[in-house]
């Protein structure tokens, strides 16, 4: 697979806080936090697996790595990864290899970003205050 190594885009996905609500309002705090944190944590290992798989050109494992991340993404709030996740899917059934490189290199940097995001910062801080109020004084 044709390797690319510099992306000069600047892209921004936001994060929507409004899957994280609807977590917290459906779970206990302990638990929301469990939840979300096992997201990222499971996003961040797919998101490995698909940069793994492209740099293999292993087509059907990078169409399987992008459902999982679609999945996980709609999950906590990172639907936005919805239509780069898709440009790789429909490239796996293409042959057109360096297109596919590109694709997977936009969505692993994309879904860095979103691991990195003050968004995902913000949401593991929320659930541990949450979690661990602090004392009163």
């Amino acid at each position: 697979m044709a390797q690319i190594s510099m992306l000069l885009h600047d892209e921004h996905l936001p994060f929507c806080s409004s899957k994280i609500d609807e977590i917290h309002c459906e779970f206990e705090p302990q638990r929301a936090k469990a939840v979300i944190n096992g997201a990222l944590d499971e996003f961040a290992i797919r998101l490995s697996v698909l940069e793994c798989a492209g740099k293999q050109n292993n087509r059907s494992a990078v169409r399987k790595a992008v459902d999982a991340l679609m999945s996980i993404g709609h999950q906590i709030g990172l639907g936005g990864l919805t239509n780069a996740a898709h440009n790789v899917r429909a490239l796996t059934a293409a042959s057109d290899d360096p297109a596919l490189a590109a694709a997977v290199a936009r969505l692993v940097r994309l879904g860095d970003m979103c691991l990195a995001s003050d968004a995902a910062v913000n949401a593991r801080t929320l659930w541990a205050a949450l979690v661990n109020p602090p004392s009163p004084i």
